[in-house]
C-alpha cells in the first residue's frame, strides 16, 4: 500500500505531498491517498495541495480516471501536480477538465516553481 510512503509537510499556504520514485497510482491507491491528503488539509485548515514525485507509475484506465475526477471534485481542494509519469497529455487534460468542471482547480505542471506559483495565486478560497 502506497499511502504510508507519501510524506506530508505544511508549507506557507499549502500542503506538500512528496511521493517516492516508483510510487504506484491505481484507482484504489488514489482514493486512499486523497483521503489522507484531505485529512491533513482538514487538520491544518489548508485547502491548497502541491503533489510532487519522480517516476510515478500510473496504472489507471480512462474509466478509472473519470471516476477519480468525480471523487477529487468533491474534496474542496486546489491541487497542483508536478510528477514525472507516463500519463499522456490527453489523459492529464481529461482529469483537469473533469475536476475543473466540478468547480475545483487541478493542474499538471512541468516544473515545481510554476506549480507553486499557480497554487498560491489568488483568488481561490472555498
Amino acid at each position: 500500500m502506497n499511502v504510508d510512503r507519501q510524506i506530508f509537510s505544511r508549507h506557507s499556504g499549502y500542503l506538500l505531498v512528496e511521493r517516492p520514485a516508483g510510487y504506484e497510482i491505481t484507482y484504489h491507491s488514489c482514493v486512499e491517498g486523497l483521503t489522507e491528503i484531505t485529512r491533513h488539509c482538514d487538520e491544518s485548515g489548508c485547502r491548497r495541495v502541491l503533489i510532487v514525485g519522480p517516476g510515478t507509475d500510473v496504472k489507471l484506465s480512462i474509466k478509472e480516471i473519470y471516476k477519480l475526477g468525480k471523487h477529487i471534485g468533491k474534496q474542496r481542494l486546489k491541487i497542483a501536480i508536478f510528477e514525472s509519469h507516463g500519463v499522456t497529455s490527453e489523459e492529464m487534460t481529461f482529469l483537469e477538465t473533469l475536476v475543473t468542471c466540478r468547480g475545483l482547480p487541478l493542474r499538471f505542471f512541468g516544473n515545481r516553481q510554476d506549480a507553486t506559483t499557480w497554487l498560491m495565486e489568488d483568488p481561490w478560497e472555498i
